[in-house]
């Protein structure tokens, strides 16, 4: 009865046939699934379909392939975060790997090399089937699109930033999203995001008191000959 309901809910998304297709490919995945109540799963049937409609695919077999990706990839993430939740036993080997010290468990925790493996899993299978402009565009969805905006934000309120600075800028909030993409919440990608906007802000700042610096030499003296005499202005 309960695979039925959840197959409605689905089907109600679109994705019917991922479910069927994955379900018979993939039964381990499959059993995970039938652990998850039939509202959780149509959450995640819903955020894959609204991918799959921003994406605007032509082809019928290709957006259903991406939302079978999208939502057998969504479902392990949340069922990893649902027993990775408290500090494991992770910490040890992740804060001697050479990387900087982590701040906080949700840090280290986000380290895992299991979500390190997902997200480069992820993102090779959505390679197989779209460009890397549509692969962008579904780590913004994923992320709801915090990268743009952010950086949107940024060049509007600082209007005189370089393309340099603004490179820069990109990039950190490029970093927030790849870590972002792994996270189990929205409230966790949040935090990411916040971590990578201090150092913006301590880079802005960085940036606004060198421009505003006094020059440390004098400029050129510069001279005019008249009449045989320098004339200094």
């Amino acid at each position: 009865m309960k695979t039925k309901h959840i197959l409605i809910a689905a089907r109600a998304q679109g994705l019917a046939s991922a479910i069927a297709i994955i379900t018979f490919l993939y039964p381990a995945h499959g059993q995970l699934w039938w652990t998850n109540p039939p509202a959780e799963v149509a959450v995640f049937a819903t955020r894959a379909s609204n991918v799959i409609k921003t994406l605007n695919l032509s082809e019928l077999r290709k957006a259903d392939t991406v939302g079978q990706i999208l939502f057998t990839n969504l479902i392990w993430l949340s069922r990893w975060h649902d027993s990775n939740s408290v500090f494991s036993s992770h910490a040890d080997t992740l804060t001697n790997a050479g990387s900087p010290m982590p701040t906080n468990k949700s840090e280290i925790r986000l380290r895992s090399p299991e979500l390190d493996q997902w997200r480069s899993n992820l993102l090779n299978q959505l390679s197989m089937h779209l460009t890397p402009d549509q692969v962008e565009l579904v780590k913004e969805q994923l992320t709801q699109r915090r990268m743009t905006v952010t950086f949107r934000a940024y060049c509007e309120s600082n209007p005189t930033l370089t393309e340099s600075q603004k490179a820069t800028i990109l990039d950190l909030l490029r970093q927030a999203r790849e870590e972002a993409l792994v996270a189990g919440s929205s409230e966790e990608k949040d935090k990411i995001f916040r971590k990578y906007k201090g150092r913006i802000n301590n880079l802005l700042h960085q940036w606004k008191t060198h421009s505003s610096s006094p020059p440390t030499t004098l400029p050129p003296l510069i001279t005019n000959h008249v009449g045989g005499r320098e004339n200094t202005h």
